[in-house]
């Protein structure tokens, strides 16, 4: 019988680094695609993205599953994973991208129950629930002051249906990503390397603002990028879970699509 040590993991090998190098190269692509076509992509790229984002994400879960607190990650992030996927299947429809986000849904809840105790064990609940609300109160005062707040709720509410399942779907498949990626590998990959809790949070940072700089309209854009990437990754540090960071993310990007929807 094989001891937690002698499992397979991604903690000590070059394999994350290649994960993370292509990853982030794939992340880099899509945004400079949304710029050239303004937006809207290019289907093909689409479904590329998407498959190569779930197939990763799920290799990773379950080739690191015995060490997942490494990554940041506990069940309430993998919740967060599997609402996403569902959310996915239901937008894709009856395709080969719906098709293999059912296997790696699989594939991840295999892993949710089979380390529900472990992950249970390394949850900080309260900690985290702490962090979520210090987490999301600035970026709520800061959009709400930059307009009126009634003009962000009939925004909100004059979304159709359909528009805003694609809005959500969007949003919170992009945002679990993006998380993964800088708070979860790559934090692994850095502390791997030795590096301090600050070296960390401002490399993870770097990172985050580069991938968003096809995106940037003007100098105000560039700074919010930078410093919401120094925000979460400073919850993640603090809360030790992907959680704080995932749902403040989540809410400035809401908040910042229903603003240039005013």
């Amino acid at each position: 019988m094989r001891t937690q040590s002698n499992k397979v993991s991604l903690t000590n090998s070059n394999l994350a680094l290649g994960t993370f190098c292509f990853l982030f190269l794939v992340r880099l692509a899509s945004g400079f695609v949304l710029a050239i076509t303004h937006g809207y992509g290019y289907p093909i790229f689409t479904d590329f993205y998407t498959v190569v984002n779930l197939a990763f994400f799920t290799f990773v879960i379950l080739l690191n599953r015995w060490n997942l607190s490494d990554l940041n990650i506990g069940k309430y992030f993998i919740y967060t994973f599997l609402i996403s996927t569902v959310l996915l299947i239901l937008y894709f429809g009856f395709s080969l991208v719906s098709i293999i986000a059912v296997i790696c849904l699989v594939l991840t809840l295999r892993v949710l129950f089979g380390h529900m105790l472990e992950l249970n064990d390394r949850e900080h609940n309260y900690q985290a629930f702490l962090y979520v609300a210090l987490g999301i109160a600035p970026v709520i005062l800061i959009k709400l002051f930059t307009d009126e707040p009634s003009a962000y709720i009939n925004s909100f509410l004059n979304l159709r249906a359909n528009k805003f399942f694609w809005l959500i779907t969007t949003v919170l498949w992009n945002v679990v990503i993006e998380e993964f990626l800088f708070r979860g590998l790559l934090w692994m990959i850095l502390r791997k390397w030795m590096f301090d809790n600050e070296k960390i949070l401002i490399t993870q940072t770097l990172l985050f603002w580069f991938v968003h700089l096809n995106l940037i309209a003007g100098a105000a854009f560039g700074i919010s990028a930078f410093l919401v990437g120094l925000w979460v990754g400073y919850l993640t540090l603090r809360s030790k879970s992907l959680i704080p960071g995932t749902i403040t993310h989540f809410v400035w990007n809401i908040t910042s699509i229903l603003m240039t929807a005013i």
